[in-house]
């Protein structure tokens, strides 16, 4: 393949949108050559046989213990051998001895820690589920540290990447099919943490539902071997009260029928209907109780393993304890924020939305970072915090009578947006029937 690649502008292309990673190849001539490959390919250099070959050289000489004449001629004669199969098959022959030998130091690791004690089984399997679910996600990092020089080459190769990706029509980022979160997110991307606060009642859990609903009904636009699952852990609500959430959201069906049961057969059919037309939607609900980080962290990797989850909603914070003990709450919110950023979002690289009450408010202020409830290291580890504001909530009879504001009428402040500008966005939440627009 490594032949192919430097002789073939069509090898070049499938094979550099299959993300292999340089890293991946076990014998290191060939992991130099595809390095020289891909640098190249995305500086719009020349590539040939023999610009390669001179290029890597000096260092493969040195490795194969040979003149650099001579590796010059070995590469040259590798790109005239014709190999059988497609590029893409023997991507996939690479990655799976790759990951292979990854999953053989993680379980060595793992092995290493359970005979010395010091930790517990809950710890170990934790980090054993998270570094494995890294490989199955392609997050696996081999370097943590690199130079400045490198950082710019990577940083230009994913700009590149993501122009690529545009032109062919690939959103960056999760989008949520609702204009006061899109607009200022610009696509909720992988690693980044989204903070959703607010009063008891306000709307969150039925805006970040609709947001996992939206994002699963755009994925029906792919084909089915790529598109990105949602995962909804449910940790406040149990199952009838969940899946009656989303009955209102496919028939816009009153909440306050279903809960007394006051609904016809015809009724029912026609919301069975239209939740069996949405059957194939990826997204998955797990209704868990309070769950230990460790445990949520084992759901969440399972998901990611089986199907292919990309973003995850959390209802609620407060549903999280930690695996370590905390006299102080404060100490416990702050390592929690950080578990949901860092061994969550970052590790897993995983776009996740975990809603979070604020304090008492006076009727009429609307909501700051401030008013998050516990430490204030929750907004400061999050890429993104906004709160749904109710005007109605803060009218006055007279502005009711006078229909001044509207029941539905919602504002969604952003108070933290990374790499962007804050403001408020406008909202259309009929909490009855679970309408969000």
């Amino acid at each position: 393949m490594v032949g192919a690649l430097m002789r073939s502008e069509e090898a070049r292309i499938e094979v550099i949108g299959l993300g292999l990673d340089a890293e991946q190849f076990h014998y290191r001539p060939y992991k130099l050559a595809f390095e020289e490959v891909v640098e190249r390919y995305y500086a719009d250099d020349p590539i040939d046989p023999l610009t390669i070959a001179e290029a890597i050289a000096p260092r493969a000489a040195e490795m194969w213990s040979i003149s650099e004449r001579e590796a010059v001629d070995k590469f040259v004669a590798l790109s005239a051998q014709v190999f059988e199969g497609s590029p893409a098959d023997h991507v996939k022959i690479i990655k799976h001895h790759a990951d292979l030998q990854a999953l053989i130091g993680i379980a060595a690791n793992a092995l290493h820690e359970a005979s010395y004690q010091e930790r517990s089984p809950e710890e170990i399997a934790g980090v054993l589920s998270t570094e494995a679910a890294k490989i199955v996600t392609g997050a696996l990092t081999h370097s943590e540290s690199h130079s400045f020089g490198e950082l710019g080459r990577r940083w230009t190769r994913q700009k590149q990447e993501e122009i690529a990706a545009r032109a062919a029509g690939v959103e960056l980022g999760a989008r949520y099919g609702i204009a006061a979160i899109d607009q200022y997110v610009k696509g909720h991307r992988p690693s980044e943490l989204f903070i959703l606060g607010g009063d008891a009642g306000i709307g969150k859990s039925a805006l970040a539902w609709a947001m996992g609903r939206n994002f699963a009904l755009s994925q029906m636009k792919q084909a089915p071997e790529r598109r990105i699952g949602t995962l909804i852990l449910s940790l406040e609500m149990g199952e009838e009260p969940s899946s009656s959430r989303f009955a209102q959201m496919e028939a816009r069906f009153p909440g306050e029928k279903l809960r007394e049961g006051d609904l016809t057969r015809a009724e029912l059919t026609a919301i069975a209907a239209k939740w069996a037309a949405h059957r194939e939607l990826p997204l998955w609900v797990n209704h868990s109780g309070e769950l230990r980080e460790s445990q949520l962290k084992a759901i969440v990797v399972d998901h990611v393993r089986r199907h292919n989850v990309g973003v995850v909603i959390i209802d609620h914070f407060r549903f999280i304890t930690t695996d370590e003990r905390f006299r102080d709450k404060n100490d416990a919110d702050e390592q929690i924020v950080k578990f949901l950023k860092a061994n969550l979002a970052k590790d897993l690289n995983l776009a996740v939305t975990c809603l979070a009450h604020t304090r008492d408010i006076e009727v009429g202020r609307r909501p700051t970072m401030n008013d998050l409830r516990g430490n204030k290291m929750i907004s400061a580890f999050a890429d993104l915090v906004a709160f749904p504001y109710s005007p109605w909530r803060a009218s006055s009879v007279h502005e009711r009578e006078r229909d001044l504001v509207a029941r539905e009428d919602f504002e969604l402040i952003w108070a933290k947006v990374r790499q962007g500008a804050e403001g408020v966005g406008e909202l259309y939440m009929d909490l009855s029937t679970q309408t969000v627009r």
